[in-house]
């Protein structure tokens, strides 16, 4: 159907983009996924690419957080409630947080001071900097060893944490 109005053809074209994946919702998640993958790589090697979409996930986060209050005022209720029990469990764990907190501060102290210099991705070999700032993450296999680190990006030290 072919619309004199271009607002009518974009809400046209909307609908029946929705009507398709309502039929069928595992292409398009499956072409979702392929886009994700292949924007993060490219984000990855670009630094400025990666900023922009920074920047363009937050214009869409605020205009989000306009467009739904009361949500966003319950996402910030959930966010509190998960707050409040993680300090109770800190609570109930202080020694073992402490410990682990301790070897945290000496590691950035010795970064700081050139004591500890980060090394690139032990498994991925990623740079250590990225736009003046550290990349890389200290890993402890042992806490109370505390300058005996493995240096990870955020990808591969989050794989090895969930193991």
């Amino acid at each position: 159907m072919p619309y004199s109005d271009p607002e009518k053809r974009k809400q046209h074209a909307r609908e029946s983009k929705r009507r398709r994946y309502a039929e069928n919702p595992e292409p398009q998640r499956e072409a979702s996924l392929r886009h994700y993958r292949k924007q993060r790589e490219r984000a990855a090697e670009d630094p400025d690419l990666a900023e922009a979409l920074r920047k363009q996930a937050r214009e869409r986060m605020r205009r989000w957080r306009e467009k739904n209050p009361d949500k966003n005022r319950e996402a910030g209720e959930r966010s509190r409630a998960k707050k409040d029990y993680a300090k109770a469990w800190r609570q109930g764990h202080r020694d073992d947080a402490l410990f682990r907190d301790r070897a945290r501060a000496r590691v950035r102290y010795a970064v700081k001071t050139g004591r500890l210099i980060p090394q690139p991705c032990e498994v991925c070999g990623v740079e250590p900097y990225r736009n003046e700032r550290r990349y890389v993450q200290a890993h402890h296999e042992d806490y109370s060893k505390p300058l005996d680190v493995r240096w990870l990006c955020p990808r591969h030290h989050g794989a090895l944490i969930r193991i």
